[in-house]
């Protein structure tokens, strides 16, 4: 599909995710926000809101993203739902405009937002570098990596990445725009 009627379908749909309570910050991300002239799906980046779980003691059990009470299929104007996992979520999108593919990632720890949009804004040469050490031919600091959506010092523990600008900190290479990556 082209860029433009590809970013006007990303456009409204990123506007119903942002309405929607316990989204707490939703972002176009992938071909449509490099400014590709084709794109083959559009891809967003969400981030919920966390309720957990607790036993009858208080203990904690598990980490629910509100992502999960909501109604995809009644929310966007989706023919199909493909995918639906905790972080990941594919759906089939029809609209006047044309059929496009839309992939919604989650992110919730341990997974950090800044993380992840470096990643998911792509392309995926550019995503595999950034996670590969550079002695492994790839960005990453030596003694960095990445692990479920989030970056480890080796000895020091978590990483902090909130923005893209904190994830290529732990990068041998400046900040690239996404159109050039």
């Amino acid at each position: 599909m082209e860029y433009y009627k590809a970013k006007v379908i990303a456009e409204l749909l990123l506007e119903l995710i942002q309405k929607e309570p316990g989204i707490e910050k939703a972002e176009i991300v992938g071909s449509i926000r490099r400014e590709k002239p084709h794109v083959k799906d559009i891809e967003i980046l969400v981030q919920p809101s966390i309720r957990t779980e607790r036993d009858i003691f208080g203990n904690e059990l598990l980490d629910l993203p509100a992502s999960e009470q909501i109604d995809w299929m009644d929310l966007l104007p989706a023919t199909d739902r493909i995918k639906n996992g905790l972080r990941y979520k594919q759906f089939v999108i029809k609209s006047d405009i044309g059929t496009i593919t839309l992939d919604m990632f989650i992110c919730f720890r341990p997974a950090q937002w800044g993380t992840l949009k470096v990643i998911r804004t792509g392309p995926w040469k550019f995503s595999q570098a950034a996670v590969t050490q550079e002695r492994k031919g790839g960005y990453m600091l030596d003694d960095h990596f990445v692990s479920g959506g989030h970056v480890e010092q080796i000895g020091k523990g978590t990483v902090q990445t909130p923005t893209e600008m904190e994830f290529f900190d732990c990068l041998t290479i400046d900040y690239l725009e996404p159109k050039e990556r």
